[in-house]
This record gives structure tokens, C-alpha cells and sequence, in this order.
């Protein structure tokens, strides 16, 4: 039922994306650049926000086109994905895109690439460069032999389920808002970790088991191999991202607790 209240609500969107994957791609990377434009402008007139100076406008609406985007396409792959167990997401790997993953793939190819030119310009973040490569080389390699779209349903929606909390997170920190911080970091700091270190590997193994053991996937053996490739690499730069996650959290309430307890002593010796 919550898949097909999904596929109500993204519908729109899909039908929006042009079919063709020339003009669907550049049209959604000028949709996504627009976004980023419009944002960055609103962020330089608020700076209430804490998010005016210097180039944090223009990383925090890549943020928020990040948060865009991820709805987007976790609405549009849930249709697809969110019921499938891993056993019957290993069984689709040999079907042809649908006409819903075929215009949801040109939708983040465009994110992407408007993504990774933002993170060339200015923020050189070489995880996420790689990560955005590699996307790219998966996704263009399923649309050029039109099979596994399920690979691409997998990887975005739960790979972008938990981008809005990383998104929120990363606005809340360079605000200094630490009221927000304080509430979302916990629940990314669980979420993340759960999602990057078990339920993406299951779902990933079982594609890569279908792309080079049982699925009869018309895709030339250089091509399955390529994308098994990327999957598994993405999957383990998750590990890496979960592991810092996880301790930069610990980190920061350590440091956290000693300037309280600091501040505390400091309170005390000017009372006494």
C-alpha cells in the first residue's frame, strides 16, 4: 500500500522527465542547477540561518537539492523495490528497464552530474566525487543495454533514504544550530550504520550473485562484471563512511561533555 501511495505521489515527476536520455538527463541536471541557484540566492538573503557567508550558501543548497532529490527518487524506486525481498530482487536483474526506472535513472544521472561539477568547483570531497563516478558508470552502463533496473531502484532507494538526515545534519553543524544537531545526529549515527552495513550488502550480493552467476542478464560479461565492480566498491566505501559516522559521533560527544564539564569548573572557580 505504501508502494503505491509512492508511485501516486511520484508519478508527476516521472511523467515530467523527458523520455528521450539525451534531453531527460540535461533537463533534469538544469532543473537540479536551477535548484541550486534559487537556493544559494535565498540562503544569501537569510542570514538569520547562519548559512550566508562565504561559500556556505553554495554548499548548503547542494544540500538541499540533495534532499530533493534523494524524496524523489526514493519515492519513484519504492514503487518499484520497497515490497521485493532480495531473493526476488536477485530474480529481476535479467528484466528490461521500465519506462518508471528508465526516466528515474535520467533523473539522477542529471543530479549527478550538476552534483559533481558543484563538487568539483568547491568542495573537492573525494568520497563523494568517487561515489558520484561511480554512479554514473553503473547507471549508464544499465541504460545502455537496458537491463537490471532494479539495481538502480536498490542502490537509490535505500542508498538515499538516509541523505535528508545527512543533509539536515550537515546544514544544522555549519549553522550552529546545535538544538537541531543534537536531534538529528543520534538518529543518523543509527540509522546510517544499520542501513550501509546490512541491509545494502544483502541487497547488493544478491544483485551481484544475478549479474555473474545465475541471472541470464543480456549484458556483455565486461559489463556485469563492471557494475559488480562499482556495486561492491560503493558498498564498501559505506563501511568506510559508516565506521567514521559512527566515531566522529562518539568524538563529538566526548568533546562535547568535556567543554561542559570545563565550563562547569570554570562556573565553580568564579562562584568560589
Amino acid at each position: 500500500a505504501a508502494a503505491e501511495r509512492a508511485a501516486e505521489i511520484s508519478g508527476p515527476v516521472a511523467a515530467a522527465v523527458p523520455g528521450d536520455v539525451v534531453r531527460g538527463t540535461l533537463a533534469a541536471a538544469a532543473a537540479f542547477t536551477l535548484g541550486n541557484v534559487v537556493f544559494s540566492a535565498a540562503l544569501r538573503r537569510l542570514p538569520g540561518l547562519g548559512l550566508s557567508q562565504g561559500l556556505l550558501p553554495i554548499q548548503g543548497s547542494s544540500r538541499l537539492v540533495a534532499m530533493v532529490h534523494a524524496v524523489l527518487t526514493v519515492l519513484l524506486s519504492a514503487s518499484v523495490v520497497a515490497h521485493l525481498s532480495p531473493q526476488e530482487v536477485h530474480d529481476r536483474v535479467p528484466l528490461p528497464l521500465s519506462e518508471t526506472e528508465r526516466r528515474m535513472l535520467y533523473l539522477t544521472c542529471g543530479y549527478f552530474l550538476q552534483d559533481t561539477a558543484v563538487l568539483l568547483l568547491f568542495e573537492r570531497d573525494i568520497m563523494f566525487f568517487v561515489h558520484h563516478v561511480s554512479g554514473l558508470a553503473i547507471f549508464a552502463t544499465l541504460l545502455r543495454y537496458d537491463r537490471a533496473g532494479v539495481a538502480a531502484c536498490i542502490a537509490l532507494f535505500w542508498g538515499e533514504m538516509t541523505n535528508p538526515l545527512l543533509s539536515l545534519w550537515w546544514l544544522a553543524r555549519k549553522a550552529k544550530n546545535e538544538a537541531l544537531s543534537d536531534v538529528v545526529s543520534p538518529i543518523f549515527t543509527v540509522v546510517f550504520p544499520v542501513i550501509r552495513l546490512i541491509v545494502i550488502p544483502v541487497y547488493i550480493f544478491a544483485l551481484i550473485w544475478g549479474f555473474m552467476v545465475t541471472g541470464e542478464v543480456r549484458m556483455p560479461f565486461a559489463g556485469r562484471t563492471l557494475v559488480s565492480a562499482l556495486m561492491a566498491v560503493v558498498t564498501f566505501g559505506g563501511f568506510v563512511w559508516a565506521r567514521s559516522t559512527f566515531l566522529g559521533y562518539f568524538k563529538h560527544r566526548k568533546k562535547r561533555h568535556a567543554k561542559l564539564l570545563a565550563a562547569q569548573a570554570q562556573a565553580k572557580t568564579k562562584t568560589g
